[in-house]
């Protein structure tokens, strides 16, 4: 479901770019066009757009498979067409389905008969399977009071508040009151103790999760089936358990095969799992297994006749593909349960490898268990200068990784985590790479200066705290200082009077200048340029983009051996005319010039670098100003920082095109009108 939102001129069509020679016309955005279109113009128009999402592999956020054998992906789709509620059609597909319930069912320890055919149904995804198994708790409990006469309007179900969401759908769909655990500091998952103490003779089950959605974690099952089992004992109720397998269940009975969280525990009435998790299927397929038809109520369950023969059916929606449910049976009967033992147990070795390199690294707590699902939860220790986990999650991107930040869950809120899944599909090599990428964003932040902080009142009281300041605050604090230095550089001409400009004293955005420090501290870079990137959210703002040997600087902080100040104002400067300058200096930048940097000079004169000044004729690249590679260098001409040339006294040192960077008004008004085409979430 996509929720509405007002569209601007700009949402209005798509442009068919890359399939211009099929279309010329833009095509609206929202609504239906009047004409057809080629099918190859249709393809590369969505082929380009896809192009922007993220490779499935580096999501490392999802649970979910996104890697099958090439066999399985042409059963997938030779049976796409394939409407699984068409049984009497396509009964064979319908005898794959129940083969796999049983395998599933008997894989979870359900007491049956060697002929006896277990009870369960093959579902979407684990959140349907979570609400039929709701359905049938709900039902039953309702049942039973009705028969004791008892009131049957106030439901309950008790979970940990480290529940997926769709427990609280379920609850709020379905009328059932939600009462959940709180975690605390160091204990991440539901405790069965409490959870316990909440079940009164309106609980319709306790739900435990086999694999929490936040550190993998398994919870106590047994303990909680024990301490319920006396709890039941006393009261005279029979409060059952449902068990949300979603991530563990295909992964406990091959690797913890002596741990009991199954149906061999007596209050266990319902497992759910997820086929396209670490069952090894492409997203849309889910299981729920009943312990045995006396809780599943015979009335939850319809039978029609309208396609064909007599079918029964308990599911949420009608039609489902059957391609996920032929997936399943494949990767069941291919890979047995040595394949399954593997896997789990590679994915398992590999989170030790992630782990074991974040420890290394001093800098994270580990807040996942060794035992439970591959997952490697984590979170900073000390965030310096204010740069937390979500700024790592952000800087993580920049090499494809998806790697998702985000609070506990009540009772923990205060305590964030970074979290990455391992799935059959991440290798050791990306487990040692991804290491690597941390690494080397932990250096960059150590690099980067405090975010920039402004003091403020809080509720009425003297006391004061750290707020971010907002974007049109920086905004407006740029453009004040860069107004200031304008007529204060107006003053010094009129004067004629040698100056020597300040730097202006603000703290920019983080940015990825490392890179370019380091190869220059190496001597490993041949030429390096030095740009001026302007963003619209930020104001000003540099950035660095490296393209083999060259790169671009942003920044003004002491980067290693180099200390750089930015400065405003002056196209050029020559170091070489500067007495003692070796590695530290300044580079006078102006507003619309950028820099080039001979680092060949460095290797033969280290105390001196060659700055000439390139032209103005800049382009717009993926929402950075960039110097095209072909644009020639300036005159070559050279200022000096303390003279100021009498032929300058009335026009600007940007040199090009004749733009005035005295003339404030235009500057102002690119600001008014929303800035500069740079969205400070895309960096």
């Amino acid at each position: 479901m996509v929720l509405s939102r007002p569209a601007s001129e700009s949402d209005l069509s798509v442009l068919a770019t890359s399939a211009s020679r099929y279309v010329r016309d833009s095509l609206p955005r929202y609504k239906m066009p009047e004409s057809s279109i080629p099918k190859e113009a249709a393809y590369q128009i969505i082929h380009d757009e896809l192009l922007l999402d993220c490779k499935p592999k580096l999501n490392l956020a999802s649970f979910v498979t996104t890697l099958m054998e090439p066999e399985c992906d042409k059963l997938v789709m030779e049976s796409i067409n394939k409407n699984y509620v068409d049984m009497d059609e396509y009964p064979v597909t319908t005898e794959l389905h129940n083969r796999c319930v049983n395998m599933i069912a008997r894989l979870f320890h359900t007491p049956l008969g060697e002929s006896e055919d277990a009870i369960g149904v093959g579902t979407v995804g684990s959140s349907e399977a979570i609400m039929l198994a709701g359905l049938a708790f709900k039902r039953k409990w309702q049942n039973k009071r009705k028969v004791e006469g008892k009131p049957f309007d106030k439901p309950n179900i008790v979970t940990g508040a480290n529940v997926q969401v769709c427990w609280e759908k379920f609850a709020r769909y379905f009328e059932v009151e939600l009462k959940e655990v709180n975690v605390r500091e160091g204990y991440y998952v539901m405790d069965p103790a409490k959870a316990v103490e909440m079940v009164d003779e309106n609980t319709i089950c306790v739900a435990a999760i086999l694999g929490s959605t936040y550190n993998g974690e398994f919870e106590d099952v047994k303990l909680l089936n024990d301490l319920l089992l006396e709890k039941n004992k006393q009261t005279g109720w029979d409060t059952p358990i449902h068990v949300d397998a979603a991530s563990g269940g295909f992964i406990a009975p091959f690797i913890y095969p002596e741990l009991e969280w199954d149906f061999r525990l007596p209050l266990v009435k319902s497992i759910n799992v997820s086929g396209h998790k670490y069952g090894l299927v492409y997203a849309g397929i889910g299981w729920n297994i009943w312990r045995s038809k006396d809780d599943l109520p015979e009335e939850l369950i319809f039978h029609i006749k309208y396609l064909g023969a007599e079918q029964s059916t308990f599911t949420l929606n009608f039609s489902k593909g059957s391609s996920q449910i032929i997936a399943q049976y494949y990767q069941l009967i291919r890979l047995g349960q040595e394949g399954y033992k593997n896997i789990m147990e590679n994915c398992h070795e590999n989170a030790m490898v992630l782990k074991e390199g974040l420890e290394k690294t001093g800098r994270f707590e580990i807040l996942s268990k060794d035992d439970g699902v591959p997952v490697v939860a984590f979170s900073l220790k000390n965030k310096k200068g204010g740069h937390d986990e979500f700024v790592v999650s952000e800087m993580l991107r920049r090499f494809g990784w998806i790697v998702p930040a985000y609070p506990m869950p009540a009772g923990a809120q205060h305590v964030i985590v970074l979290r990455v899944v391992i799935r059959a599909e991440f290798s050791r090599t990306l487990a040692e790479r991804l290491v690597h990428d941390i690494t080397t964003v932990l250096h960059e932040l150590d690099k980067l200066p405090p975010k920039v902080t402004s003091e403020v009142e809080e509720n009425g009281n003297n006391g004061l705290v750290s707020k971010r300041k907002s974007d049109l605050e920086t905004q407006r604090e740029v453009t004040t200082l860069w107004k200031n230095y304008v007529i204060a550089q107006k003053e010094i001409r009129r004067q004629k009077v040698q100056h020597v400009y300040p730097p202006m004293n603000i703290s920019v955005p983080p940015c990825p200048s490392i890179r370019l420090a380091n190869l220059l501290a190496n001597e490993e870079i041949a030429r390096a340029q030095i740009g001026h990137v302007v963003s619209g959210t930020l104001g000003i703002y540099f950035d660095f983009i490296q393209t083999q040997l060259q790169g671009y600087l942003a920044g003004s902080q002491s980067l290693k051996n180099i200390d750089i100040n930015v400065y405003y104002g002056r196209p050029l400067v020559n170091p070489e005319e500067i007495d003692g300058f070796h590695f530290k200096g300044q580079l006078y930048v102006s507003s619309e010039s950028l820099v080039e940097v001979d680092a060949e000079e460095v290797q033969q004169k280290t105390t001196s670098l060659q700055f000439t000044a390139l032209d103005d004729g800049c382009t717009t690249m993926g929402g950075y100003t960039l110097l095209p590679q072909d644009h020639a260098a300036n005159t070559g001409e050279t200022l000096q920082p303390q003279e100021i040339r009498e032929e300058d006294k009335d026009k600007d040192h940007a040199v090009n095109n004749g733009k005035n960077l005295n003339d404030m008004d235009e500057y102002e008004e690119r600001i008014e009108r929303g800035g500069f085409d740079r969205d400070v979430d895309d960096h």
